[in-house]
Formats: C-alpha cells, sequence, structure tokens
C-alpha cells in the first residue's frame, strides 16, 4: 500500500471524525486512530494534506462509517451478554460451543473485512 494514498485517506477520515454525527464521528475516531498506527503515519503527515470538503469526505466514507459502528454495537452487546449471563464458570471451555461466543467471532471478522475493505480503497 502507498504510504501517500493511506495519508489521503486518513485525512478525509479525520475529517469525518470532526465533522461526522453520531456513531460514524466515534467511528471514525477509531479507525484513524487504529490505521495511523498501522501505518506508521503521524498526525502531522495527515495535517499537511489538503483537508477534503466535508460532503466529498461523508459521501466517500458515511456507508462504511455506518456500517462499522453497526457492527461495533453489537459486538459490545454481544460481550455484554457473554460475561453478563453465561451460566459457566470455566467460560473457555463452554466458549467453543457458544452461540453467543461464534456472534462475536463472526462480527470481529466483518469488522476486519470492512477495515481491509477501506485500506484496499486507499491503494487506488
Amino acid at each position: 500500500m502507498q504510504k501517500e494514498a493511506m495519508i489521503k485517506k486518513l485525512a478525509a477520515v479525520k475529517a469525518l471524525a470532526e465533522n461526522g454525527v453520531g456513531g460514524e464521528k466515534e467511528t471514525a475516531r477509531r479507525m484513524y486512530k487504529d490505521l495511523k498506527a498501522k501505518y506508521g503515519i503521524t498526525d502531522g503527515e495527515v495535517a499537511a494534506v489538503k483537508e477534503p470538503a466535508a460532503a466529498e469526505v461523508k459521501k466517500e466514507f458515511s456507508d462504511i462509517a455506518f456500517a462499522m459502528w453497526v457492527l461495533a454495537s453489537n459486538l459490545d452487546e454481544e460481550m455484554r451478554i457473554c460475561w453478563d449471563y453465561c451460566p459457566y464458570s470455566d467460560k473457555k471451555e463452554m466458549c467453543a460451543e457458544c452461540a453467543t461466543n461464534a456472534n462475536i467471532k463472526d462480527l470481529k471478522a466483518q469488522y476486519e473485512e470492512l477495515t481491509a475493505q477501506f485500506e484496499r480503497g486507499c491503494a487506488g
């Protein structure tokens, strides 16, 4: 992946994190922090990019941000169910057969796929 392309995408994500609404704002903040760390990009490098218009950013990222927010919310709820209502004291043994644990794994895989989809968009 080209670093310049990721920096440009991160500038757009940062703008959404600052100008978005509700869940998309929080999801964009998380994505910005995670990808910045993953690719070793500094705030200064992102700040050097001309900030895209808010409407442009929203158009490009609102669908994926919303999907990631929904996934994060669902994952949070499944984790609460797992730890608050699990009747087993030995969670390691029981998790292999647990439907809630299967849901958690599925949601994490979906999150990773959405992140990869975003990153692939940076290559072009």
